[in-house]
């Protein structure tokens, strides 16, 4: 039987993966503050298990806020008081962004002052469960890069934006272990500038030749898949501008299920881009398994350089 699972992805959001350590035990979180006003109305909200898009506001190993916290806010005094907190050790001005909160509320985690220098906290996922908002983090220790970590505080933070519910928000620390995969080569046909976004899992040949045909330029060549011990992740973000920063970012083991993280990052303004309409997607391969697979799509900030 074939085993191709599709589902359509929701519109491209934010941020990226991280690290830290609050020593906050996985699905416990820090203390949550919900500030700002109540939504101007209720509306249906999206059933469990929907994944939601959401986009990276700020993020940093070295914010002013040296207490562990998580945070809702919905209205624009409520956040522009907390992003003013969060960079109060900052020399220059950083201006709020401007966010519409009859349609957008703000989430932010913060997991305190400790002596390490290679600690961040990223927003891992936001979805529904059991009718309310659950934000997932990781606050993983990385080391940066081949030196050793500085014996340095840190106070890492971050705050991400997501269409505005009327649910409570549940905040619960994880912990990803991270996957090797593969990236296959793709030649994906940029001619139906309407086809709609799409994400897949991919267990068997008939399945994945089928998938190859479909979204692939005519003539490509069929790249061998091991279906024994592998299986193919595949996301197609749509036929968009040339300039779209999409990948796939990342595949993690979370709680007995598969995170596949997309990024997009839009282009920075010294960048030199292509000015037509082209097929966006990424497709690897990683070891089989039959655990439940979640797509997720965080939209990071532009490059200022």
């Amino acid at each position: 039987m074939n085993k191709l699972i599709i589902a359509c992805l929701f519109p491209l959001a934010a941020l990226l993966s991280a690290c830290g350590g609050d020593g906050t035990p996985p699905g416990q979180t820090a203390p949550s503050i919900a500030v700002g006003e109540p939504s101007p109305g209720k509306a249906e909200l999206p059933k469990d298990g929907t994944t939601l898009a959401f986009e990276i506001l700020w993020q940093s190993p070295f914010g002013a806020i040296d207490d562990e916290r998580t945070v809702l806010a919905t209205d624009t005094a409520a956040f522009e008081k907390l992003w003013n907190e969060a960079h109060l050790n900052l020399s220059s001005i950083h201006l709020p962004p401007k966010i519409d909160f009859s349609k957008k509320m703000v989430v932010g985690v913060f997991t305190g002052k400790k002596l390490s220098g290679c600690r961040a906290v990223t927003i891992a996922r936001a979805g529904m469960e059991g009718g309310k908002l659950a934000v997932e983090y990781d606050d993983r220790d990385v080391q940066w890069s081949s030196a050793p970590c500085k014996a340095e505080y840190t106070s890492p933070g971050t705050l991400a934006v997501l269409d505005r519910l009327d649910a409570q928000a549940v905040f619960s620390r994880i912990q990803a272990q991270p996957l090797a995969f593969s990236r296959v080569e793709t030649s994906l046909d940029s001619a139906d500038v309407n086809r709609p976004p799409v994400t897949a899992v991919v267990k068997d040949a008939a399945s994945w030749a089928a998938l190859w045909t479909r979204y692939s330029i005519a003539g490509a060549p069929l790249p061998a898949v091991d279906f024994s011990k592998s299986m193919v992740l595949f996301a197609f973000y749509g036929v968009t501008s040339g300039c779209d920063g999409n990948k796939l970012e990342e595949v993690a083991r979370v709680g007995g299920k598969l995170y596949v993280t997309s990024t997009y990052t839009p282009p920075g303004p010294a960048v030199m881009c292509v000015a037509a309409f082209i097929a966006h997607g990424n497709a690897v391969t990683v070891e089989r398994s039959e655990e439940p697979v979640v797509f997720i799509n965080k939209r990071l900030p532009a490059p200022t350089i």
